[in-house]
């Protein structure tokens, strides 16, 4: 499912999702209805501040682009051939394989894990995985490997539903980590080793606990699902994007989430090597490289789509006195980046009056939203509106609003996403 309406923000060791029912702006004709928060933990840490917003932009003239396709190969071994084997032997064979990620932003630095997966011999790179939420909002990368070599990253290409993306760096004839073939058939009780970067200060820190669970869904908001490894393993923050081994070495997730409570323990998850397979794949299968100025076209997941818009709840004036004032639906916040589905098309402040889904293939009927008695439900029944519609590139959105007091009818195609740094 896509990204609808949900603000996320890192703050210190904790992942805010905010169902966006209310709003911290001020001023205007439109107050704000009482909202409603929850909070997941996810393995990221924040480990300083710094001032230097870009270290790697460079003010020189860029040469005419020469754009190349990626090539490599994935290492893959079957849950039939993982043989397990003493834990300090497949350690020392894995762990070279595992590296610590340095997110930067304007303000501060960010800290996780990594995973090198594969080399790109023509291109002259190794990529890494990390989780997508550990780049997110930052603007350049360090990867260290386990002998504390620092080398500079890019990023590639990202996919926020499956929290997963991609980097690269000017280096080959690392190690590089094998994947299991299908997760699918892994069993609950099979031993597991995880090595990362707790805190964002132990880097290649190795823990081992068991498999609980192989394909549990779990409810990331009250419209999407997201179907991961649960797992017992210790996990903390920094082990965000870190590798979950098998015993044997094999690669079969990587570490995303944990529910934290002081009731709550051992109780962590990862992203199975079948979704972060498909993702890479479809990412380094679209991104293109600039050999001339060695930068990145970003690379996608095809047929993945954001909205630009977050729905909001609010009141506006029908008149003078006691009960003179009514609930409406309207948009709160606008991504500006066009690659958004109603970037351009969109205002905040826009009072949203129903929306009418037009599929591009004429056989599908199209179907109507139409906000009628506003409850603290009404922007997840919206959600879940847009979700079951089962949207695709090309179909677009009609949108009834309310501008400046004036009604009118708005339309958007919705267009392929691409995340850019």
């Amino acid at each position: 499912m896509k990204k609808l309406f949900i603000g996320i923000a890192t703050l210190a060791l904790t992942l805010t999702t905010i169902i966006t029912l209310s709003s911290c702006s001020s001023g205007g004709v439109i107050n704000f209805a009482n909202g409603t928060t929850t909070t997941v933990e996810t393995p990221v840490a924040v480990t300083s501040v710094d001032n230097d917003s870009n270290p790697t932009a460079t003010n020189a003239a860029l040469q005419t682009p020469d754009y190349h396709n990626t090539s490599y190969t994935l290492s893959t071994t079957s849950v039939a051939e993982s043989t397990a084997t003493s834990s300090t032997a497949i350690v020392s064979e894995i762990v070279d394989a595992c590296v610590s990620v340095t997110a930067k932003a304007s303000y501060s630095t960010s800290a996780g894990s990594g995973v090198l997966f594969a080399e790109d011999t023509t291109l002259g790179l190794s990529y890494v995985v990390t989780c997508f939420h550990v780049v997110s909002g930052t603007t350049s990368f360090t990867i260290t490997t386990d002998d504390g070599t620092d080398y500079p990253a890019q990023f590639v290409g990202g996919y926020e539903d499956e929290d997963l993306a991609v980097l690269s760096i000017k280096k080959t004839g690392l190690k590089y980590a094998t994947l299991i073939e299908d997760t699918d058939k892994l069993l609950r009780g099979m031993d597991v080793i995880c090595i990362g970067n707790p805190l964002g200060t132990l880097p290649n820190s190795v823990s081992k606990g068991i498999i609980s669970y192989v394909n549990r869904t779990i409810a990331q908001n009250s419209y999407t699902n997201r179907t991961l490894i649960q797992t017992d393993v210790a996990i903390n923050s920094g082990n965000s994007g870190g590798g979950l081994f098998s015993s044997s070495g094999a690669l079969i997730g990587i570490v995303s989430n944990k529910y934290s409570s002081s009731s709550i323990d051992n109780l962590g998850f990862a992203i199975p090597v079948n979704t972060v397979k498909s993702t890479i794949e479809s990412i380094l299968g679209t991104a293109k490289y600039d050999t001339a100025n060695e930068l990145w076209q970003c690379g996608y997941v095809e047929g993945d789509y954001e909205f630009a818009f977050s729905f909001s709840i609010g009141t506006i004036s029908t008149g003078f006195g006691f009960g003179s004032r009514s609930y409406v639906i309207y948009i709160s916040d606008l991504e500006s980046n066009t690659s958004y589905s109603g970037a351009t098309t969109l205002q905040v402040n826009d009072i949203v009056k129903s929306i009418t889904v037009k599929y591009a293939d004429t056989s599908k009927t199209s179907s109507t939203y139409t906000v009628g008695t506003i409850t603290n439900d009404t922007v997840t029944e919206m959600m879940l509106f847009l979700k079951n519609a089962e949207l695709s590139i090309g179909d677009k959105l009609e949108f009834s609003i309310t501008r400046n007091s004036e009604a009118k009818t708005v339309e958007f195609e919705i267009v392929q996403f691409v995340h850019t740094i």
